[in-house]
């Protein structure tokens, strides 16, 4: 903190976004004012308080410093995709033969083992997708090595969840219209898009239980958007406080942005909206300003989007293994600092 102090002064990075990333702070404040468990709002404060640190820190990165850090988040995604596959491939007998000998009756974790969808090493399959996914876009910042690519696809693919595929997809798209702007290749992204989730749907349709089918997951989602607007309407601007969102059947509402609302009210949640909208504002000003590290800036913004566009069905969010790589990387994008060397992962 002492550091982000001291380093804020000098940069201009954090000048487009202090005012939204100032309403945030204070809606953080009056959310754990009348929070109905202080206590759990103290707790979760960390998180937020972790992540824009972290976001002021990566602003004021040199270009060399920048360049590390992105090599380092591959190579760290690369390692979480590699235990993926060696779970998928080799680690399911044991675990099953553990869930059996002790009883262990939960649906939801036997028809998922049952299925053979990677999680490793978190606890479901959407939150490794939307992990994986978020990073697939910086594989593309280095031509030579844009194999990088093939195991988190590959890992991606092995979760099948439809919202960690579609977001990094339109992830992609979205690179695809920025550096490359060709229509067709966007068209046949999105044509993919549909086939594999076509082949994903008949896979999890045809040959799983209720719990994993489509279906079931799509009305389970309305259900908890629905508990969660219930939420919203008795406290919609104060919010219920950070840490105090719980539904009867899951801790999370599966839309984050309607999380951040229940637990912040209205306020915190167009701070976020803001500080997002600042950001990428931010960044693309940095694209048609610069053309030295454009390449580098479109696919963090890529990213940043792909975590966006999952945080609509899902709530890594609020998930720090997650959600602190994303402060993380929405810090780059909005990074300016002159460079003179191209960022090579």
């Amino acid at each position: 903190m002492l550091y982000c102090i001291l380093k804020i002064k000098a940069s201009q990075s954090l000048k487009p976004i202090a005012l939204p990333i100032l309403l945030f702070c204070l809606s953080l404040i009056i959310s754990v004012a009348f929070s109905l468990v202080k206590l759990n709002s103290i707790a979760e404060l960390s998180k937020y308080t972790s992540g824009i640190l972290i976001l002021f820190l990566a602003a004021t990165f040199t270009s060399r410093q920048k360049s590390l850090c992105i090599h380092a988040m591959v190579i760290f995604a690369l390692i979480v995709s590699l235990a993926a596959m060696y779970q998928y491939f080799f680690g399911y007998l044991n675990l099953l033969h553990y869930v059996r000998m002790h009883g262990i009756k939960a649906p939801y974790i036997i028809e998922t083992l049952n299925q053979n969808r990677a999680y490793f090493p978190f606890v479901s399959p959407n939150m490794l997708g939307g992990y994986v996914g978020m990073f697939i876009p910086l594989t593309l910042i280095n031509p030579k090595k844009s194999w990088y690519m093939i195991p988190l696809v590959l890992t991606l693919l092995l979760t099948r969840s439809f919202g960690a595929i579609a977001s990094t997809f339109l992830g992609l798209c979205l690179y695809i219209v920025l550096q490359i702007k060709d229509r067709k290749i966007v068209m046949a992204l999105l044509g993919s898009l549909l086939l594999i989730l076509g082949i994903v749907a008949i896979m999890r349709t045809t040959t799983a239980k209720v719990h994993i089918q489509p279906i079931f997951s799509t009305l389970a989602r309305m259900n908890y958007w629905k508990e969660t607007f219930t939420i919203i309407f008795k406290a919609p601007f104060t919010g219920i406080g950070i840490g105090n969102f719980n539904l009867p059947q899951t801790r999370f509402a599966h839309n984050s942005y309607l999380q951040i609302w229940a637990e912040m009210g209205i306020t915190g949640l167009l701070a976020f909206i803001w500080l997002v909208a600042g950001s990428c504002k931010k960044a693309m000003g940095s694209i048609r300003l610069s053309r030295e590290n454009q390449r580098t800036t479109i696919a963090v913004l890529s990213c940043v989007s792909v975590f966006l566009i999952h945080n609509l069905i899902d709530f890594t969010f609020f998930l720090p293994e997650v959600a602190m790589a994303w402060w993380l990387l929405l810090g780059i994008s909005i990074n300016d600092e002159d460079s003179h060397s191209h960022t090579d992962i």
